[in-house]
């Protein structure tokens, strides 16, 4: 399984969590990581701190390097996925909302969502994928990258099942 994600603070938080519920010291789990900010695996056990978790488990579980080979998992900045490809991917929590959640149903957003007219007429629907500014192609460039990394499964995250579902249903 590779876990990809946006940033960061989000690789240590998979990292860790992905320890808590494989890592034992006496099974051979192992996790992966690679970031622009964590070069070693010391320095994610500091970023991590006491979190509850055993910072000689982490050691023992912990590996630095995208490419390293026969590990459990792998968790990676989408950065760091550039060029490569996995079996499995699952895309972590963090990236950016492709859709655009109006403030109440008086926003004017909500005029392109509403069903058939002769059927549900005036009957809210749901929320509308977001326009895209000129600062957020590297946002969605990103999440075209996340989302291509996968060979045989992607397990997609909310933000993206909520995207397909609007962008299917128009």
């Amino acid at each position: 399984l590779t876990v990809l994600v946006f940033g960061n603070k989000s690789l240590v938080k998979e990292v860790v969590n992905l320890v808590k519920k494989y890592g034992t010291m006496s099974n051979n789990f192992t996790v992966a990581f690679a970031s622009s900010i964590f070069k070693s695996v010391e320095e994610l056990i500091e970023e991590v701190g006491n979190k509850s978790v055993d910072r000689k488990l982490l050691k023992k579980c912990i590996k630095y390097g995208r490419d390293e080979p026969n590990v459990s998992a792998r968790v990676l900045t989408v950065h760091y996925s550039k060029g490569l490809e996995f079996s499995r991917v699952r895309l972590g929590d963090d990236f950016v909302s492709l859709i655009n959640q109006p403030k109440n149903e008086n926003d004017s957003t909500w005029e392109h969502i509403v069903g058939s007219r002769k059927y549900n007429k005036n009957k809210i629907i749901g929320p509308i994928p977001t326009s895209i500014g000129n600062n957020d192609d590297t946002r969605i460039n990103l999440w075209y990258v996340a989302v291509t990394r996968a060979k045989h499964e992607l397990q997609m995250n909310k933000k993206y099942s909520e995207f397909l579902n609007i962008s299917n249903y128009y």
